[in-house]
């Protein structure tokens, strides 16, 4: 069973089990009392409320900042643009054009094969595994291998091994027939990171694969293809996933000719907002993702 089948499986259990015990079990003791019933509810709702407040990834983002103030700022990273061949293949483009700057060449399709789903897109466990076979099977003497809670201090540090660095945040989801608000967690490859108290050297440039032209709402003329530019405070909350964005992921477009299917749609996205906030509660997922590349030894 592939990763992402596997995580599906496991958020689907979990909130499963949760809204169960938040229905069932009241249910059963309310024929002994109502009050029991609620009580049994409120308590259930205040564990749950408490263990997500616990692993809240907005207060894990104090964690982001904990740095050596003394930096020598690493030069900016190129890597020649990719877009998402399909809705969902960020992750596979961020690889792709990861892997080009190594010298290996690999369509968007051949490594869809190894890991990943054009529907739904890929989780970060694969794309560091995936990166792993590739690695091997072309004898590059290189391993992936994840971040969490990934600091300033640690992105400067793998930009200047010059090895490339991919990131995970929610970004907007610009796309036909989603809405306007719509977000979706992203990969991107990080191309630069400043410091500054000039507003303007404040920032954070991303190398961001999109499916369509107008999907990178982001995107300034001018700038290198497929360059995304934003203040570092606001990467900092789309890289530690919080609830401001969080709260607008949509997977299942929202504005198609059909009211009904809108309807369903909204429904399917609510659940998957809600698993999102089950996986964080449960640690099941860690914001301040990062996919960083090292030498093998």
């Amino acid at each position: 069973m592939k990763t992402k089948q596997l995580l599906q499986l496991g958020i689907g259990l979990l909130s499963c089990i949760f809204l169960l015990m938040c229905i069932g079990v009241p249910a059963i003791f309310f024929w002994v009392s109502p009050y029991i019933a609620i009580g049994i509810v409120l308590a259930l709702v205040s564990i749950g409320f408490m263990l997500y407040m616990m692993n809240f990834p907005s207060y894990q983002t104090n964690k982001f900042y904990r740095f050596d103030p003394v930096f020598k700022k690493p030069g900016n990273m190129r890597f020649t643009y990719r877009k998402s061949e399909y809705l969902f293949s960020c992750g596979q483009a961020a690889q792709q054009m990861l892997l080009q700057k190594h010298g290996i060449y690999m369509s968007q399709d051949e490594i869809l094969a190894i890991a990943g789903e054009k529907t739904l897109g890929t989780t970060h466990w694969e794309i560091e595994d995936t990166l792993n076979q590739i690695f091997i099977q072309k004898g590059v003497p290189l391993i992936a291998r994840i971040n969490y809670y990934t600091n300033y201090a640690q992105l400067f540090d793998e930009m200047h091994k010059r090895r490339g660095v991919i990131v995970m945040f929610i970004n907007h989801f610009n796309e036909k027939g989603f809405s306007s608000h719509s977000m979706y967690p992203h990969f991107a490859l990080l191309t630069s990171i400043n410091s500054s108290n000039d507003a303007e050297k404040n920032k954070v440039i991303l190398t961001s694969p999109s499916y369509s032209r107008s999907g990178n709402i982001c995107f300034e003329s001018g700038r290198y293809e497929g360059e995304i530019k934003m203040s570092l405070q606001e990467f900092r909350e789309r890289f530690y996933a919080d609830s401001k964005f969080l709260k607008d992921l949509e997977y299942k477009p929202i504005c198609t000719p059909s009211r009904w299917r809108n309807m369903i749609h909204r429904f399917q996205n609510s659940l998957f907002v809600f698993g999102f906030y089950i996986a964080y509660a449960t640690k099941i997922l860690k914001p301040g993702i990062a996919i960083c590349i090292d030498e093998k030894k």
